[in-house]
Parts: C-alpha cells; sequence; structure tokens
C-alpha cells in the first residue's frame, strides 16, 4: 500500500523526471543538424555570406552549450532520482 501512496504522490514528478533527460538530448541533437542546415539555407537565400551566418552559428552554439552545460548536474540528479524510484518499485 505504501508503493501505492508514494506512486501517487509522485507519478507526475516521476514521469518529468524520466521524460525531461530524453527531451533536452532531442532538442539537442535537433540543433546540431537540423537548425544548422536551417540556418544554412536560410542564409544563403537572403545572401548572407558564409563567413558570418557561421559566426552566427558558433555564438548560437556557444550559447547553447553553455545552458546545455548547466544542466547536466540536475539531469545527473534526475537519472538518480529516476534509478531510485525504479529501485523501490522493483524490490
Amino acid at each position: 500500500m505504501k508503493k501505492i501512496e508514494f506512486f501517487e504522490a509522485n507519478y507526475n514528478y516521476a514521469v518529468w523526471a524520466v521524460e525531461t533527460p530524453n527531451q533536452w538530448t532531442e532538442k539537442y541533437n535537433l540543433f546540431k543538424i537540423s537548425y544548422y542546415e536551417e540556418m544554412k539555407n536560410s542564409c544563403e537565400t537572403d545572401g548572407i555570406s558564409e563567413e558570418i551566418w557561421k559566426d552566427w552559428y558558433r555564438e548560437w552554439q556557444s550559447i547553447r552549450f553553455c545552458i546545455e552545460s548547466k544542466l547536466q548536474p540536475v539531469i545527473a540528479e534526475l537519472v538518480v532520482y529516476r534509478n531510485t524510484v525504479d529501485t523501490f518499485f522493483r524490490e
């Protein structure tokens, strides 16, 4: 009964904790692949030189990397929490 109560009380957080790292990884991969191509195509269409748009992308990438770096400790804590929840329910 305690496991059911624990699960009901923490269900939304548990789902969020499990899904968040995957979503961040997917979005970062999307940024590295798709957004690069989108920026390239858009800038080429607008006549913006490769040197300029690559500088813009590098700046954007630097900002995104900083954000991702700050989130890694949070994501690591979520993984520990997820594993704790898994262990709790498996025992």
